[in-house]
């Protein structure tokens, strides 16, 4: 039975976790560093550095965990398919996995001839848009440096306002990604040593039924856990995911999906109506994994 502590409890409980944030390594604000110590402030026991497509900023972190009061678990957060895109969790990697870094690299320049193209497109709408600018700050030229730049200079408010330009198709800054299937995802991740969790499943349909038959398939290609707690899941799909996990004998994670100031709506560590997880979510995804493995 997965321990969900409310905002009581948790005073008293303080082992609480968090397996799914982001660094400036990807689309959030904070440092791994800063990401760490602002963890530690808020009572994180453990958490997971879960950037899109990198494996760097974790990288950094192990390099230095002897400065930190904190349990750190290597993790991913790979992107596959379109329409919707689906976002598969990796748990327990071998970040310095030669085939998951290769694979990476080919992701990086893909989203880099991809950010060329939208470049070409913002300068199209004749938005003042300074490449020059973002290059002598040191950003890389990628569309999350993009993002991060459209909210320094007002475009937008915010990450989900940007990500809706350009992940709408009928909007004039939509590029295609070419990214991986969710099979190929799925295996890099275990064949890095990890355990590969489906991402905030509720953003692949608003049918709860279609989410479901598509959690089945992914349980076919040999996905592992579900994502049953996010900032993004009501306390009633919680409950139909948490029954999912239970009948395709699937292991549970959660996390707020914390990006700092690029989703300012969500804090660490807390998922559902300001909820913190227990440690025995961690504790019990340890025990799955040594079960399979």
């Amino acid at each position: 039975m997965i321990i969900l502590i409310n905002k009581s409890s948790s005073k008293v409980n303080k082992r609480l976790i968090d397996l799914h944030c982001h660094t400036i390594f990807s689309d959030g604000s904070k440092s791994p560093d800063e990401l760490i110590e602002y963890a530690i402030k808020n009572n994180i026991k453990a958490i997971s550095i879960t950037d899109h497509n990198t494996v760097d900023g974790i990288k950094k972190i192990m390099k230095e965990t002897y400065k930190f009061d904190i349990e750190i678990i290597p993790g991913i957060e790979i992107t596959a398919e379109n329409d919707p895109e689906v976002h598969i969790l990796g748990y327990f990697i071998d970040v310095y996995s030669t085939k998951l870094n290769n694979i990476l690299t080919i992701i990086k320049k893909n989203r880099f001839r991809e950010s060329m193209k939208l470049l070409h497109k913002v300068k199209q709408i004749n938005m003042n848009f300074d490449v020059k600018e973002l290059i002598e700050k040191g950003s890389l030229i990628n569309g999350l440096e993009i993002v991060k730049y459209m909210i320094e200079k007002g475009y937008v408010n915010d990450g989900n306002e940007a990500r809706k330009l350009f992940l709408d198709k009928e909007n004039p800054l939509y590029v295609p990604k070419k990214n991986m299937s969710i099979n190929e995802a799925i295996q890099v991740i275990k064949e890095a040593g990890g355990m590969a969790s489906l991402a905030h499943p509720i953003t692949l349909s608003s049918d709860m039924d279609i989410v479901l038959e598509r959690i089945r398939q992914m349980k076919d290609l040999g996905l592992d856990a579900i994502e049953c707690y996010s900032s993004k899941i009501s306390l009633k799909n919680q409950k139909i995911l948490l029954e999912a996990a239970n009948k395709y004998n699937l292991a549970i994670t959660g996390g707020s999906d914390y990006h700092g100031k690029i989703k300012p709506e969500v804090r660490i560590g807390k998922v559902a109506n300001g909820e913190g997880l227990d440690y025995e979510i961690l504790t019990k995804l340890k025990e799955y994994k040594e079960v399979k493995w």
